[in-house]
C-alpha cells in the first residue's frame, strides 16, 4: 500500500529532475499516509480526531444572499493535509464541486509566523501583538489545561506535539467553491482528502531586477493589463480604470506599486478565479525603500478582489496617519450614484454612459488566512472612504498607533479609554515616539510606570518587516443591479467550516467544569453579590444551611424586581419617561433601558437556576412569592413600553427609542412570565422586538444586526462586543425557554445561520478556531476586545449537530484559559451547560429495555449529591416482574441524558458495559437463579489497554443477600467491561 502510494506521487512529478520528483513524492507520501505513520508514532488520531480516514464533513451557511460562491474557512489537523490542492469536493448526490484555493497557511507558519514579517504575529498566539504575554499565551492555556484538566491538556499537547513533526502540512485553507446555498440555507458536502490534485491550476511566475515587457492576467472577460508597473482593468474588452498610484507611508508614487526601476515578482494561478500577486519595491520616506505585496483574485462575473500593503524602510518618529493604497484613474468621471447602506454596503459610481463601479472597502483583512494576529490588519471604524475628485478615486484607510482601537492590538497592559474617558494625560504622541511616559502621576507606581514603558517598546512600527495591509472588493457592469451584484457574488458568499465529531456531553462536561471550578479560585460569595455570581459556590458546596446563609446574604431576585418597579414608578412621577433615562431632579429614578433592563434579563434566570438545582426550598421566599414578582415585573416592563391596553405601534415605537443590544433584555422576563401566565402580550411584545431584529437582518447582505440602532440607514459595522452580548442577553432565551413556536422554528434557524456565516466570512475567529480574532473585526467604544463567549451559545443552542464544528474548539480554548463565569450572570453558556429550563432538573434516569438486553441513561450534574437510582425487573424487560435488578450510584456527572451503563444477557454469562464511574449492586439471581455466590462465580473486567485480555475483579466486591434474601454483588466499576459467569 505504502509502495502504491510512493509511485502515484511519483508519476504526478514526473515532470520534474528525478531527485526533486523523488523528493516531491515523498512529501506526498507523508500526507497520503499520515494516519499511519501518525499511528506508529502514537502522535495521533487523537480523540479529537476519531473517524477522520481522509473524508471529512463541509458545513455551509447562508444570509439573505443569492451567490453563485461559498467560502470555506478550513482549519485541518497536522499531518492531515500537506497539498491544499489535493482535496476534493462533493455535494450531497456525489457530484463534484469545483473550488479554488483561495489561500493557504502551514503549521511551520502558523507557529512561527512568515518570514517577511520577521517570523512574528504567528497565527497560533491567542493575543495578537508580539509582547511576551501574546507569544506565551497559548502555551500556558495548554499548560494550565495539563494541570486543571488532564485528558483536555493531552490532546492540546498532542496536537501541539504533532505540529512540531509535520511542520509542512496545512494548518488553514481558504477555498473558494462554485456552489450556491440558498438565502438562510444551512448545506452539508464532503471534503476527500489525499486524492490527487486534479484541480491544481495552471501557473506562472516572472520575476526580475526591472520591469522590461509587461504583461497580463484574465479571467473570463475581465483582464489586468500591463503589469507589474501600470496596471490598467479591462473589462469586455473596454478599459475601465488604471492605476494612477497610491499615497502611503509618507510616500506616493504613480506607478501600481511596483517602480520598473526596481526588482519585482509576478505570480499567476489560474483556475476556477485567476489569483495575481506582485511583489514590488518604491521609494519610500526619508530616501528609504518601500515594499510593496499586493494580491487579486479575478472573477469571472466582473469583480474582483483586492488586498495591498506595504512596509517601511525608514520608520523613524512614524506613528501612521492616512493611507491611499490605492488611487483609480478613469476615462470619465467617477460620478456618485449612493454612499454605502445598510441594505448596499459599498459606494456606487457612475463612469460615463455604460460603466458602473461598485466598491467595499473592509476594515481589515477577513479574506485571507495567517493575517489574524498582524495589528496592522486592522483600522479603526469610519476611518476608510473612498473619495471620488473628477476621473480620480481614491481608496483610504486610516491607522494610527496612537488610536484606541489600534494600540489595544499591541500590548493588553495599555490603558484602553472607554467612551466619555479619552485617556490618561501622559499617553500622548511623544510617549509612543519615545516609549516614555510624559509627567506620569506622582503616585503612580515606579514598576507600574516601567511595565507601561515596556508596553509600549512593543507598539511602534519596525522597518522592512511590519506590513499595513487592507481589503476591498470591486464589481462592474453596465446597469447599477449589474455592478452590484458582481460584488454582491463575493460579499454575500454562504460561508463554511469543517465539521469536527465534538460530542455534545464533551461540550457540556468542559464548560461545566470550568463553569464550577471557578468557585475554587475565588473568594467567597460578598454581600449584595449576584445570585449567578455566587451559584457555583453553591453547588459545589452539599451543605444546605451553608446554602441557605448564602441564598441570605446575596442579592435575592424578588427584591431586586421590587427596587427596579419602584425607581421605574419613581422616574416617571418626577416627569421622566419610563423607557428611556434618569430624571436630573429625580436621581433615584430611572427608565427601563437603565438598570431595570439588567433585572429583565437577570431575575428569569435566577428562578430558572433555583429551579433547577433545588435551591428555592433554602431561599428567602417560597416559590408563588417569586413567581408574583417575576410576572409584576414584566406587567410592568410592558405597560411601560405598550400602554394598556397593549398598543402593538406603541410598543414598536418604544422600542426604536432605545438600543437593540439594550432591548434584546427584554427577551427572557417576557419569555419567562408568558411559560407562567399565558398572556398574549408577552407573546407579541417577544414577537414583535424579534421582527425588528430579523427586519435589519432581512436587509443587510452581511447578515446581522445592528447593535445601535433600529431601521439603520448607513452601513454600519459589527460591535464585537454588543452583537455577541446581544445573543447573550436575551435572544437565546427563545431556546432556552422552548418557545421557538412563537416566531417559527425555521425562521429562528434563519437568524442563526446568518450570524454563524458571517462569523465565519469575517474572520471574527482565529483561523485555527481557537479563540477569537482580534484584528479581524474590532469594538471601538467597549474596552476594544471581541467577546466570541457570549454569541457561541446561539450555535449550542439552534443546532448543535450542525454548528459544533464551529463551536467546539472555541469552548475547549475558553475552558484551557482556566475557570470561570464567562460574561455576566445572565449566560446562557450556563442554562445550555445545565439544560436549563422550563421543569428541567440536575437529575434524571431513564431505561431502555428490550429482550435480554436494558440500557440505563442517566442525567447526573451533581455528583456530591450521592444520588441513587434502582431498576426493576419490570421496566428491564426481565422475569419474573417484582424483582430489584440493579441499584447503582454515579460516581461522575453526566450533564446530558448519557448512557451510563448497558445490561445483556448472553447464554450463562451478564455482560455489562459501563460507561461512567458508579457504585454497582448487581442482583444476578433474578436472571440466574441457580447462580449461587462468589465460590461459583467469577467477575472480570476487559482491559483497556489489551481488549483481549481479562482479569478477575477481586478487591473491593462484596457478595451478599438482602433481608428478602436476593442475591447480589457490589462494587466500585469502573469505565469499561464486565462479565459475571459460572467458573469453569
Amino acid at each position: 500500500m505504502i509502495l502504491e502510494l510512493f509511485h502515484r506521487s511519483y508519476r504526478r512529478f514526473s515532470g520534474l529532475s528525478r531527485r526533486s520528483a523523488g523528493f516531491l513524492a515523498l512529501l506526498a507520501l507523508l500526507v497520503l499516509a499520515a494516519p499511519r505513520l501518525a499511528e506508529a508514532q502514537d502522535i495521533a488520531p487523537r480523540s479529537d480526531l476519531k473517524g477522520v480516514k481522509g473524508v471529512l464533513a463541509v458545513h455551509l451557511c447562508q444570509a439573505n444572499n443569492q451567490s453563485p460562491y461559498s467560502f470555506v474557512r478550513a482549519k485541518f489537523e497536522p499531518g492531515e493535509l500537506l497539498d491544499p490542492w489535493a482535496v476534493r469536493f462533493l455535494d450531497q448526490e456525489g457530484k463534484e464541486v469545483p473550488f479554488f484555493v483561495w489561500d493557504m497557511v502551514t503549521w511551520k507558519v502558523a507557529r512561527e509566523g512568515r518570514p517577511d514579517w520577521g517570523n512574528r504575529y504567528a497565527l497560533l498566539n491567542h493575543y495578537s501583538g508580539r509582547s511576551p504575554e501574546a507569544l506565551e499565551s497559548r502555551r500556558r492555556k495548554i499548560e494550565r489545561a495539563k494541570e486543571r484538566l488532564p485528558e483536555l491538556g493531552a490532546v492540546l499537547a498532542a496536537r501541539e506535539e504533532a505540529a512540531g513533526k509535520f511542520p509542512g502540512s496545512v494548518c488553514g485553507a481558504l477555498y473558494l467553491l462554485r456552489y450556491a446555498v440558498p438565502p438562510y440555507g444551512k448545506v452539508r458536502l464532503t471534503l476527500q482528502l489525499g486524492v490527487e490534485a486534479a484541480a491544481a491550476p495552471k501557473s506562472w511566475h516572472v520575476e526580475g531586477d526591472r520591469v522590461g515587457d509587461r504583461m497580463q492576467a484574465e479571467r473570463g472577460q475581465l483582464s489586468f493589463m500591463n503589469l507589474p508597473d501600470r496596471l490598467a482593468v479591462r473589462w469586455k474588452g473596454q478599459e475601465v480604470c488604471r492605476s494612477a498610484g497610491f499615497e502611503a507611508g509618507e510616500a506616493s508614487g504613480a506607478f501600481s506599486h511596483a517602480d520598473p526601476s526596481m526588482p519585482f515578482a509576478l505570480q499567476v494561478t489560474e483556475g476556477l478565479v485567476t489569483k495575481l500577486r506582485v511583489e514590488g519595491r518604491m521609494k519610500g520616506r526619508k530616501e528609504s525603500e518601500q515594499g510593496w505585496q499586493c494580491t487579486y483574485w479575478l472573477f469571472p462575473e466582473g469583480s474582483w478582489v483586492a488586498l495591498e500593503g506595504f512596509s517601511l524602510g525608514n520608520t523613524e518618529g512614524y506613528l501612521g496617519g492616512e493611507q491611499t493604497l490605492s488611487r483609480w484613474e478613469a476615462m470619465a468621471d467617477f460620478a456618485p450614484a449612493h454612499e454605502p447602506t445598510w441594505e448596499s454596503p459599498w459606494w456606487l459610481y457612475r463612469l460615463g454612459d455604460d460603466r458602473f463601479i461598485a466598491l467595499h472597502q473592509f476594515c481589515s483583512t477577513p479574506l485571507t488566512i495567517g493575517y489574524g494576529n498582524n495589528p496592522f490588519s486592522a483600522s479603526p471604524e469610519r476611518s476608510h472612504k473612498a473619495v471620488a475628485r473628477g476621473n480620480r478615486l481614491d481608496l483610504v484607510w486610516g491607522y494610527d498607533l496612537t488610536d484606541r482601537a489600534v494600540y489595544r492590538l499591541f500590548q493588553r497592559r495599555l490603558p484602553v479609554p472607554t467612551p466619555g474617558n479619552p485617556g490618561p494625560p501622559w499617553l500622548t504622541r511623544e510617549a509612543f515616539l519615545t516609549g516614555k511616559l510624559a509627567s506620569p502621576p506622582a503616585n503612580m507606581p515606579n514598576e507600574e510606570v516601567q511595565a507601561l514603558e515596556e508596553a509600549l517598546k512593543y507598539t511602534r512600527w519596525e522597518p522592512k518587516v511590519d506590513w499595513l495591509y487592507r481589503q476591498y472588493a470591486v464589481g462592474m457592469g453596465e446597469t447599477p443591479p449589474l455592478a452590484e451584484a458582481a460584488v454582491r457574488n463575493v460579499l454575500g458568499a454562504a460561508a463554511g467550516w469543517i465539521d469536527r465529531p465534538f460530542g455534545e456531553e464533551e461540550i457540556a462536561g468542559l464548560l461545566a467544569q470550568s463553569l464550577l471550578g471557578s468557585a475554587r479560585r475565588r473568594s467567597p460569595p460578598r454581600p449584595n453579590q449576584s445570585l449567578y455570581e455566587a451559584l457555583p459556590y453553591l453547588l459545589n458546596d452539599p451543605d444546605p444551611e451553608g446554602i441557605r446563609q448564602i441564598l441570605k446574604s446575596i442579592d435575592d431576585p424578588k427584591d431586586g424586581a421590587a427596587g427596579f418597579i419602584k425607581t421605574i414608578q419613581n422616574h416617571i412621577a418626577a416627569g421622566g419617561n419610563g423607557v428611556t433615562g434618569r430624571w436630573t431632579e429625580n436621581p433615584h429614578g430611572e427608565g427601563w433601558e437603565s438598570n431595570p433592563a439588567y433585572h429583565s434579563c437577570g431575575m428569569p434566570s435566577s428562578l430558572r437556576f433555583l429551579e433547577h438545582f433545588d435551591l428555592l426550598r433554602f431561599a428567602k421566599y417560597q416559590p408563588p412569592e417569586y413567581r408574583e414578582a417575576l410576572l409584576g415585573f414584566a406587567d410592568l416592563s410592558v405597560k411601560v413600553m405598550g400602554g394598556e391596553p397593549f398598543d402593538p405601534e406603541k410598543f414598536r415605537a418604544s422600542l426604536h427609542l432605545c438600543w437593540p443590544n439594550r432591548t434584546v433584555m427584554l427577551f427572557p422576563l417576557v419569555l419567562h412570565a408568558y411559560r407562567i401566565q399565558t398572556d398574549e402580550r408577552y407573546a407579541k411584545a417577544a414577537r414583535i422586538l424579534f421582527d425588528e431584529l430579523m427586519s435589519m437582518v432581512d436587509k443587510n447582505p452581511h447578515g446581522y444586526w445592528a447593535a445601535w440602532k433600529f431601521q439603520p440607514r448607513e452601513a454600519v459595522i459589527f460591535d464585537t462586543v454588543y452583537n455577541p452580548t446581544g445573543c447573550q442577553r436575551g435572544i437565546t432565551a427563545f431556546w432556552a425557554e422552548g418557545l421557538l413556536d412563537l416566531v417559527g422554528r425555521e425562521r429562528a434557524g434563519r437568524f442563526v445561520a446568518a450570524q454563524a456565516r458571517y462569523a465565519v466570512l469575517s474572520a471574527q475567529f482565529l483561523d485555527t478556531l481557537e479563540k477569537d480574532n482580534m484584528t479581524g473585526v474590532f469594538a471601538y467604544l467597549h474596552h476594544a476586545h471581541p467577546a466570541f463567549s457570549a454569541q457561541i451559545a446561539l450555535y449550542l443552542y439552534d443546532d448543535f449537530p450542525f454548528y459544533r464544528g464551529l463551536a467546539g474548539e472555541l469552548v475547549r480554548w475558553m475552558v484551557a484559559e482556566g475557570p470561570g463565569i464567562p460574561d455576566g450572570y445572565f449566560s446562557p453558556l450556563f442554562r445550555w451547560t445545565f439544560l436549563i429550563g422550563p421543569g428541567s432538573g440536575w437529575y434524571e434516569r431513564k431505561v431502555e429495555a428490550r429482550a435480554g438486553f436494558f440500557r440505563v441513561r442517566v442525567r447526573n450534574q451533581l455528583p456530591w449529591a450521592q444520588c441513587s437510582f434502582w431498576v426493576r425487573s419490570d421496566e428491564a424487560g426481565i422475569q419474573p416482574p417484582g424483582r430489584w435488578v440493579l441499584w447503582f450510584q454515579p460516581q461522575e456527572p453526566t450533564f446530558r441524558l448519557e448512557s451510563l451503563l448497558e445490561f445483556t444477557v448472553e447464554g450463562e454469562k451478564l455482560l455489562l458495559d459501563v460507561k461512567k464511574r458508579a457504585r454497582l449492586r448487581l442482583y444476578y439471581g433474578v436472571p440466574f437463579p441457580g447462580w449461587l455466590g462468589p465460590e461459583k462465580l467469577i467477575l472480570t473486567s476487559r482491559s483497556s489497554g489489551d481488549p483481549n485480555r481479562t482479569e478477575e475483579v477481586t478487591g473491593g466486591v462484596e457478595w451478599s443477600a438482602d433481608g428478602a434474601g436476593e442475591r447480589f454483588l457490589e462494587w466500585e466499576a469502573k469505565r469499561g467491561n464486565y462479565e459475571l459467569k459460572p467458573r469453569s
